[in-house]
């Protein structure tokens, strides 16, 4: 069942709350920064490839390593917005899981942070979760990479950015960067995490200030 259950957590009808965010394409959209949305996206799937994907790939061989996961990502998502988006998501996705799945580890997960226990930053959880459903680390990361790349194509669809149609063409060019980014998060140090794409954390941390916003960042 593990083909079912990732076609389950990758599908648009779970409630994971990452249609919620643009991850800064909206705030870049409406300052004149995107010049091309295939390149946009190549660097967002890069960046996951260097900063969160080995997190929840380290997660995701041994759960015991959440909390300080949890508290890397704390220090190292220097963003405001971008830490508000990442904590949200990720536990939106833990209760999502915890309810739907009902698994032991995720359960417990999520009582103790309904005791605010730590803020389950979406990496790290979605290391536990891939854990707890038995997915491999292949699976984990193209599941990890496919929803990226999908959020940031709805989100420009919904912008005006691109049509439908386009959106799909770019979200199969994804494909191709996608396994790019998988071979090279599995040489990154996950207790080393980077950030290749500085400029979209800047322009997220504008989204506050736009006058208008479809998307929570």
């Amino acid at each position: 069942m593990t083909a079912w259950t990732l076609l389950q957590l990758a599908d648009a009808t779970f409630p994971s709350g990452g249609f919620a965010h643009s991850w800064g394409l909206e705030a870049a959209w409406q300052l004149g920064e995107v010049q091309g949305l295939g390149g946009w996206l190549a660097a967002a799937l890069h960046a996951v490839a260097v900063g969160p994907l080995p997190v929840t790939l380290a997660v995701r061989e041994d759960p015991a390593r959440f909390d300080e996961a949890d508290r890397l990502w704390e220090a190292v998502a220097v963003h405001p917005v971008a830490r508000r988006a990442s904590r949200a998501t990720g536990q939106a996705l833990l209760a999502s899981a915890a309810r739907s799945f009902e698994r032991p580890a995720l359960t417990a997960r999520r009582k103790a942070l309904l005791k605010a226990d730590g803020p389950s930053h979406l990496a790290p959880v979605c290391g536990l979760v891939a854990q707890a459903l038995g997915l491999s680390a292949a699976d984990t990361a193209h599941w990890v990479l496919y929803t990226a790349a999908r959020d940031l194509v709805s989100a420009a669809v919904r912008l005006g950015i691109v049509g439908p149609i386009e959106g799909q063409r770019l979200l199969a060019d994804a494909g191709g960067w996608a396994r790019h980014a998988q071979a090279t998060a599995a040489e990154v140090d996950w207790r080393h995490p980077a950030n290749p794409f500085p400029l979209q954390g800047l322009w997220q941390d504008q989204h506050d200030t736009l006058y208008s916003r479809l998307f929570h960042s």
